[in-house]
């Protein structure tokens, strides 16, 4: 077939064809609107979903060439991919556009939900926890501030089977369709009916869906792009800040929780034997490694997060810990103040980010709990902030865990003359100064506080997926037996219970 045959069958179904007049308009409200959102350093998340050849890629495309790339992120993700991830989750967090900018979804968290409820993959008790997933995903984001809209492009089965036909035989447009829409288009009825149930279930206040419906291509794409116009300069214009405040002491009561541990109830008198430590640290690696190799034949890793006051003890125990591995099978985060680019996102995406870094065994030297632990006490962030936060925090662990990981999470006590004791050394040991700021002298001020914050985050955060252990302090060689001992039980339970 000569090349003028080629071109003369080209299908122009795949293409939009505005008029000038329309496009105009849109493309300059786009600009001014892109313009906004990066003066408002609001982030925006835009969903778009529907059938091959319902407008979505057609939308992305022309949203990618109208607006300055430099303010904005497209993704699109494989099903195929993704179906059989554990770690999902993480790579839509990680994506997350920062603040300032606009992120383009495509094929987005709807997919897997979508799929599995109409290739009948799931029933309907698993379809709705699925949702609730999403549901909590984009309100913790909403909560944080970015602005969420969903495009659901409608197009009814005989338009889409035509629609499939000419461009399958168009030599030149036959890439854009693959075999799974010619199957998925036979289960049309099934994903009509997950379509409606997923848009009923997830249209939120914070996240709303728009159903676009009009039966001609340009129509559907002028129709999405006037709608993501208006709900963007809506939701810039109304102010931030209006949802009621949540009370500590409620969210307790919420809980129905009894706390069983406090910091200051440690017995922090316990000690060992510079003997009996040396003998115990030697079995204990031994015991480690072999859990720890267990755990790993199995394809699921451990997570342990350390906290507690400055100068606890944490390093130490972190050490003793981690020389039961070979270097090759643990990273260790140390965590500091957020730099620039994280503050541009919610404050998980960060950690998020870390577990791409994940080994067998992943440790955080202070975490995620900074929310509700410095940031709380500093005043960093707002009180409504951290006080979300612990439901945030264990919505994030309870995705970690479903990820095939194992949590522990070990709170370091020390009194307040112990602190003081190793301020001292520190400050009159070389090779320790290091160790010491002027900002761990202005914390001992706050000791009351930090105490307050921590048993807030035990009666909060301490759940049977990732549980927390409180270790006495003040003698340091039984802390790091305490916490290996306490570790090798928390694995032996997880391999006993396999």
């Amino acid at each position: 077939m000569s090349d003028k045959e080629i071109f003369s069958e080209v299908n122009t179904n795949a293409y939009i064809d505005l008029d000038e007049e329309t496009e105009e308009k849109l493309r300059e409200r786009l600009i001014k609107l892109q313009e906004k959102v990066v003066s408002s350093k609001r982030a925006v998340i835009a969903v778009f979903c529907g059938v091959n050849g319902a407008g979505k890629d057609q939308v992305t495309e022309l949203l990618r060439e109208w607006l300055n790339n430099k303010y904005l992120i497209l993704k699109a993700y494989d099903r195929s991919e993704m179906k059989n991830s554990m770690q999902e989750f993480r790579r839509y967090w990680v994506d997350t556009p920062p603040e300032g900018k606009i992120g383009l979804f495509v094929s987005s968290w709807y997919s897997n939900p979508l799929s599995a409820y109409a290739h009948k993959e799931c029933n309907e008790a698993e379809f709705h926890t699925m949702l609730d997933k999403l549901n909590f995903f984009e309100k913790t984001l909403s909560d944080w501030g970015a602005i969420i809209v969903k495009f659901w492009l409608y197009m009814d089965k005989a338009d889409q089977e035509k629609y499939l036909k000419s461009i399958s035989s168009d030599p030149l447009e036959n890439w854009r369709v693959t075999s799974d829409d010619f199957a998925n288009m036979s289960l049309h009825d099934n994903f009509s009916e997950a379509t409606k149930k997923i848009i009923k279930y997830t249209d939120k206040d914070y996240a709303k869906w728009y159903f676009i419906k009009e039966s001609n291509l340009n129509r559907r794409i002028e129709k999405t792009l006037k709608d993501f116009c208006n709900h963007i300069e809506k939701a810039l214009d109304s102010k931030q800040g209006d949802k009621p405040k949540i009370e500590l002491k409620e969210l307790i009561k919420e809980k129905g929780i009894s706390l069983s541990s406090r910091f200051e109830d440690v017995d922090l008198s316990l000690s060992l034997s510079k003997e009996e430590y040396n003998q115990k640290l030697i079995e204990l690696r031994a015991i480690l490694n072999r859990q720890f190799m267990e755990i790993k034949t199995k394809g699921e890793k451990v997570i342990t997060v350390f906290e507690g006051t400055d100068a606890s003890g944490k390093g130490g125990s972190i050490t003793r810990m981690t020389s039961s591995l070979n270097i090759h099978d643990f990273n260790i985060f140390p965590i500091s103040a957020p730099n620039k680019e994280e503050l541009e996102h919610h404050f998980l995406w960060r950690f998020w980010k870390d577990f791409n870094q994940q080994k067998l065994l992943t440790v955080f030297d202070r975490s995620w709990y900074g929310r509700v632990l410095v940031e709380r006490v500093e005043k960093l962030t707002s009180e409504r902030d951290w006080i979300r936060g612990y439901e945030e925090i264990n919505y994030f662990e309870d995705l970690l865990v479903k990820e095939k990981n194992h949590i522990i999470k070990f709170l370091l006590c020390i009194s307040e003359d112990e602190q003081l004791k190793r301020f001292k050394e520190r400050e009159n040991t070389i090779y320790k100064e290091w160790k010491i700021t002027d900002e761990d002298w202005r914390n001992r001020s706050k000791w009351d506080d930090y105490v307050k914050a921590f048993n807030d985050m035990l009666k909060l955060c301490d759940t049977w997926y990732a549980p927390w252990v409180l270790i006495s302090g003040n003698n340091k060689r039984y802390a790091r037996i305490q916490v290996m001992e306490n570790l090798s039980k928390y694995l032996e339970k997880v391999l006993s219970t396999q």
